[in-house]
């Protein structure tokens, strides 16, 4: 069975199956086909040799020996479940074998069956009742991966390689190099007690006032006096939202897509050329407005008697608090 699915992941997807696991393999066959035909085979010898009936009892010997079986052989259900370093795959008939990449997978979702996943073309249902504990296997890669597409579960997210031998699946994280993002929260370890990559959308800037503000490399670091951490943040552990004072946001490798500045009045615009100067404008303004879009920030300041709005883009924001009201 093994050599089917092998020939048919070869010839639709290009890929060649070698170290894999079964997790799970029922195939009902239909056993009447055989015994049936060979029936009818012998009617059919009988009917020829002796004459002993006329041909409407052959032709109905047909019917019953050789087409309902054959009809009946295309209810013959496969359930099978492998899983490799880079698939998962399964078989729901004889020539029907879906395979998805872990990494390609675009949709995560349950149904009564269990658990769903695709990856635009194809859709693969895996039942936990049936997988048992090699269901949790499956879980720990996708969460890794990022598939699970649940922002409480980001945390999991890491490189891992994914080894089967001997029947048996290992995940094993990959060690890399120390990120920026992580070298930005080491150097400021224990100066707040909370640093939180990500989960922007659950902050909220309104009247903030900026006590500090600076780039170093090309990284902005803007601190403000306070932050509303809305309930879905995973730092906030109460069903509301709470107040953050004494707070650092940091932008990884920004990309100035806009800096101005004019008059509360609604005097011209002027651009500012130098972002140390930007920086130095905005000490003690308060951002009366702000909005967030993939990966780019744009923010309204009041300093004064002036407005400055600013806009970039950035790879990865970091925030960080002291306490909670």
């Amino acid at each position: 069975m093994i050599d089917k699915i092998s020939k048919i992941l070869l010839k639709k997807y290009g890929y060649k199956l070698d170290s894999h696991k079964v997790l799970y393999e029922k195939i009902i066959k239909n056993k009447l086909l055989f015994p049936s035909i060979t029936l009818f085979l012998i009617v059919t010898v009988i009917y020829f040799t002796t004459g002993a009936f006329d041909f409407i009892i052959l032709a109905f010997a047909f019917f019953i020996l050789v087409i309902v079986p054959l009809a009946l052989k295309k209810d013959e259900t496969y359930d099978i479940v492998i899983i490799t370093s880079e698939y998962i795959i399964k078989q729901t008939t004889k020539r029907k074998v879906s395979a998805i990449k872990f990494d390609e997978i675009k949709k995560f979702g349950t149904d009564k069956t269990g658990v769903v996943l695709k990856d635009g073309e194809n859709e693969i249902s895996l039942d936990p009742s049936v997988l048992a504990e090699d269901i949790l296997i499956v879980m720990d890669i996708l969460e890794a991966k990022g598939k699970t597409f649940d922002r409480t579960k980001e945390y999991m997210i890491r490189p891992i390689e994914i080894i089967i031998t001997d029947d048996e699946v290992k995940i094993v994280d990959v060690i890399v190099g120390e990120s920026t993002t992580e070298k930005i929260v080491s150097e400021h370890f224990g100066t707040y007690e909370m640093l939180t990559p990500g989960f922007i959308d659950d902050i909220i800037l309104l009247n903030s006032v900026i006590e500090e503000a600076y780039f170093k490399d090309d990284n902005f670091y803007m601190k403000v006096s306070r932050i509303e951490v809305k309930q879905g943040h995973p730092e906030n552990t109460l069903f509301e939202s709470q107040i953050a004072n004494d707070c650092i946001l940091i932008f990884e490798h920004v990309n100035i897509l806009k800096l101005l500045k004019k008059g509360v009045s609604g005097s011209k615009e002027e651009v500012l050329e130098d972002k140390d100067n930007f920086t130095k404008d905005i000490r003690k303004g308060v951002i009366a407005d702000w909005k967030y879009r993939q990966n780019e920030i744009d923010l309204q300041i009041y300093v004064e008697q002036y407005i400055i709005l600013a806009s970039f883009e950035y790879e990865e924001v970091i925030v960080g608090w002291n306490k909670f009201n």
